[in-house]
């Protein structure tokens, strides 16, 4: 395993009970070492002597320095989670660790990561989610810029109603943003807004991404408006009005067997906007389609237009292509 200076940080400034009678003991022995040198071997090899031990002196001050933040995050924690100082001691030590693998610019601002991920989803001290969690949010934070705060509820949300794992979660949010689904800064915003409804609908979360991306790439200028179409295809699918059943017959589809197959769940609203989406597709017709495509999709389709309306496509494999993509970050680092 290569030797991490932050490590060797971590690891001297988790006791500081000596280090700082240590620290004057060592540059008072390196400053009289030198003083003497000087007249023995002359002034370049006592400089260089000097310059170690200024160095050493200088790791453990740097040590000093995390374990006094160290303490500071944890009178943090235990304020924002209202803890005993004790219990929030085991969550600063996590804070620690985290900053030992080179992530955030301090131990407090570790802690600061660390109560935030455990006040929103319930993390204990000893949750190994907690470290691998926080590390992943400032992999967002290092090289997109998302607020802990931000990306740690999106990252709740798809949990929530998606039922995914977190580290898929944060998969997802590294690769939605790779491919710039926050092109308009509404990307968070979307995901706490839709999801809801995309989980509702039946739809996966590969499949929910899928169509923001799908969207953008028609033309859409954000992805609230790709998200919102699914929204209002959702309400218009089982109003079981007259408009809904003459725009399906207009592109050959049967307002019965949807709505029966919808009836047993054997059909999803997510599986629904497919087939509408297909059969929009396949009509020939301008006409006919806008007619269909605003029956439909309401004023979304008029707002979006023929092509990108007819683009929001909804595809599984995006969950597969968006594997690893959080790890992928550490790039960043080297």
């Amino acid at each position: 395993m290569a030797f991490k200076l932050a490590d060797a940080l971590v690891y001297l400034g988790s006791d500081d009970s000596k280090l700082s009678d240590g620290l004057d003991k060592a540059k008072g022995k390196t400053e009289g070492f030198a003083s003497q040198a000087t007249g023995l071997i002359g002034g370049a090899v006592a400089g260089a002597a000097l310059a170690a031990g200024a160095a050493i002196i200088g790791i453990g001050t740097a040590a000093f320095d995390v374990s006094t933040q160290t303490q500071e995050a944890a009178g943090n924690i235990a304020a924002s989670l209202g803890l005993p100082i004790a219990e929030a001691e085991k969550f600063a030590d996590v804070a620690r660790k985290v900053y030992g693998n080179n992530f955030a610019d301090s131990v407090t601002d570790a802690g600061d990561a660390v109560a935030e991920l455990a006040k929103q989803l319930g993390l204990t001290a000893d949750d190994p989610a907690l470290q691998t969690m926080t590390e992943n949010a400032f992999r967002l934070r290092d090289v997109f810029g998302v607020d802990i705060n931000e990306s740690v509820d999106g990252v709740k949300t798809l949990m929530e109603n998606f039922g995914i794992t977190s580290e898929e979660a944060f998969d997802m949010l590294a690769k939605g943003y790779q491919s710039g689904l926050d092109r308009s800064g509404d990307f968070l915003d979307t995901i706490g807004e839709y999801s809801v409804q995309f989980s509702a609908g039946g739809a996966t979360a590969g499949e929910f991404f899928s169509l923001l991306e799908n969207g953008l790439q028609g033309g859409m200028l954000g992805t609230d408006k790709a998200a919102d179409a699914f929204k209002e295809f959702r309400v218009r699918i089982a109003d079981g009005s007259a408009t809904t059943a003459d725009a399906l017959a207009q592109i050959g589809l049967n307002v019965e067997d949807i709505t029966a197959g919808m009836s047993n769940g054997t059909i999803s609203a997510a599986d629904a906007f497919q087939m509408v989406q297909k059969a929009l597709a396949n009509t020939e017709d301008p006409v006919i389609r806008f007619q269909a495509g605003v029956g439909l999709l309401g004023t979304q389709f008029e707002d979006l237009g023929d092509s990108a309306a007819t683009s929001l496509a909804m595809t599984e494999d995006w969950a597969a292509g968006s594997a690893g993509a959080i790890t992928r970050l550490d790039a960043t680092y080297n």
